[in-house]
């Protein structure tokens, strides 16, 4: 089969949808798009999307949500779904390649095998994010060292012998977000490099602006224009790297008083963050963000001068951070984060090993006293997030690697 071949790609995930509510198009879309107007079809088949649309269309590209079309049905039988939904899109035209961005798709390679669909995922499938976010996070002291050193093998080996390989040997291909990470897969799961990918296909690629300071968010948090603002996003999974940041910005706030800490997102752990901040006596200086429309990320943004992530993300390049960067923020991140290989420490923004607190407080402290050219490391950082994510380019890797998966099988 000729990579010119018209094709019908299935892409699943559990959440994956085409619009948001204000019919905003999503970050898949940029990608979708340009693969159908090469001639192919494109089938998305997610849990919950648009309320009460159980399917959309739009040109070659459809889109399936199985739990608007049951509202009774449980998200942990949207596997099940998926697979039947799959098997009988193939009966009606037939699906060449199949890419699961997570592990919402568990499925056995002979399910598949009998109808010649070829399968990859993405590296969320994998616990990636848990292993790196302890070294991320992780002191630099005796102790912590040995912490993460005995720890990481003994979650490793349990996690991979109980779900991972299984989800490994079912898969053609691998997606992933950065060299690190296909590292990571080469050395430590054995998987055969050719068939990893360095594609970050969950990436937000929606279209980045360039903004001023939001009025309507200085006005809405009681801000001026200005007000020093560190901002962060996190999904309170833990309250490790919170935690990290927040024992930054007390000593951060002591010789800036006026300062600000903006923290997006909610999770389960907010109640152990915000004890946190009430011990530490920074209730009036912190600001949780906790409920907003996705659309509204970048306004928050906007009014930060720093962008702070020491977190370990999959992806690498959550909206929050690519959105900063758009917007020439200066940026602060982790070494062992993904993103860690777009940021070029010192050019386009900087780079903390594990448990730099002093660092990371003299780079703001530099940042607020405009000791920094922050004009030159915004506009590189923007250039650096442009480039990496240019839907053609995007869409150019994603089919090469769809075509050299499914000649793989023929």
């Amino acid at each position: 089969m000729s990579d010119t071949q018209q094709k019908h790609f299935c892409i699943v995930g559990y959440k994956l949808a085409i619009t948001d509510k204000l019919n905003n198009k999503s970050q898949f879309w940029p990608i979708a798009k340009r693969i159908t107007e090469q001639g192919h079809k494109i089938s998305i088949i997610s849990f919950k999307g648009s309320p009460g649309k159980p399917v959309l269309k739009e040109g070659s590209i459809s889109a399936y949500y199985l739990g608007e079309q049951d509202l009774f049905v449980a998200k942990e039988d949207f596997s099940d779904l998926a697979l039947n939904k799959i098997l009988k899109l193939h009966q009606e035209d037939p699906i060449h390649h199949i890419h699961s961005i997570d592990v919402s798709l568990n499925v056995k390679k002979r399910e598949l095998k009998k109808s010649k669909i070829t399968l990859s995922y993405g590296v969320q499938v994998l616990n990636l994010e848990k292993y790196f976010s302890v070294k991320s996070l992780s002191k630099a002291t005796t102790l912590s060292v040995a912490k993460s050193t005995f720890w990481l093998p003994l979650k490793f080996a349990f996690k991979f012998l109980t779900t991972e390989w299984k989800v490994l040997n079912g898969a053609s291909g691998v997606f992933v977000s950065s060299p690190k990470q296909a590292l990571t897969l080469e050395r430590y799961y054995l998987f055969p490099p050719k068939w990893i990918f360095q594609v970050p296909l969950n990436a937000d690629i929606s279209p980045l602006l360039q903004r001023t300071k939001s009025r309507e968010i200085l006005d809405e948090l009681s801000f001026t224009e200005n007000t020093p603002v560190i901002a962060t996003a996190s999904s309170m999974n833990t309250d490790s790297d919170l935690n990290f940041l927040l024992n930054v910005f007390e000593k951060v706030s002591l010789k800036y008083p006026k300062a600000k800490f903006l923290i997006l997102g909610n999770g389960p752990s907010f109640k152990d963050i915000e004890r946190e901040v009430l011990m530490k006596a920074l209730d009036s200086k912190v600001v949780f963000i906790r409920n907003f429309p996705s659309s509204k990320i970048p306004d928050y943004i906007s009014i930060a001068d720093i962008f702070i992530n020491v977190k370990y993300e999959t992806s690498g390049l959550g909206k929050t951070l690519v959105e900063a960067m758009a917007q020439k923020k200066v940026i602060i991140g982790s070494e062992f984060s993904a993103i860690a290989e777009i940021i070029r420490d010192e050019e386009n923004g900087f780079l903390i090993r594990p448990g730099e607190e002093a660092k990371a407080i003299n780079l703001i402290h530099q940042v607020f006293n405009n000791q920094i050219d922050k004009e030159s490391i915004g506009e590189n950082a923007r250039h650096d997030i442009l480039k990496a994510l240019n839907p053609d380019n995007l869409t150019e890797k994603t089919l090469y690697a769809f075509n050299k998966i499914i000649k793989r099988t023929i």
